[in-house]
């Protein structure tokens, strides 16, 4: 066994563990994100997406999976954009999306805006546009708190659901 726990009246042994640390929130870095996070910038279709169904919802593509959040905005709201910040979805991503009427707008590196303390849209820094939006979610990398584990012998993995292990 990689691991041994000694108790008073035994061990007990384990090729991995699993720590449960809790997360936080990986932000993109790009203009305006931080400033509004947690404000009126959202990231979980199920806790804010019904409180924008019907409006027109950006979704700010940085991570691998834009079409599966994509997909659930589309069911609370006809007017669904995907800004592919680092790049366009794959090709049989971006087919399912315009299947599903969900607009794409590849390389769309973008700024957010906000006026008064409040959001008032999102702006290419390419050319200057902006898209039409109500609400603006973002995908953020979960990364877990796992600092506490220091310079140990161990060696932690993260998966793509911020799951660690550790093994020697």
């Amino acid at each position: 066994m990689a691991f041994t726990l000694k108790l008073d009246d035994r061990s007990l042994g384990a090729g991995r563990i699993i720590t449960a640390t809790g997360s936080k929130n990986g932000l993109p870095e790009m203009p305006g994100v931080a400033a509004r996070w947690a404000e009126d910038m959202l990231h979980c279709a199920f806790c804010c997406g019904y409180e924008m169904r019907g409006q027109h919802i950006n979704l700010l593509a940085t991570g691998p999976m834009p079409s599966n959040l994509a997909a659930l905005f589309r069911l609370l709201s006809p007017y669904v954009t995907v800004l592919a910040h680092t790049a366009p979805p794959a090709t049989a991503q971006g087919k399912d999306l315009v299947e599903r009427g969900i607009t794409v707008l590849p390389q769309f590196e973008v700024q957010v805006l906000s006026h008064e303390d409040r959001l008032t849209g999102c702006m290419s820094l390419h050319d200057g546009s902006q898209p039409e939006l109500d609400a603006l979610f973002v995908e953020t990398l979960m990364q877990a708190r796992a600092d506490f584990l220091g310079p140990s012998a161990c060696s932690a993995t993260t998966s793509p659901s911020t799951v660690r292990s550790l093994s020697r």
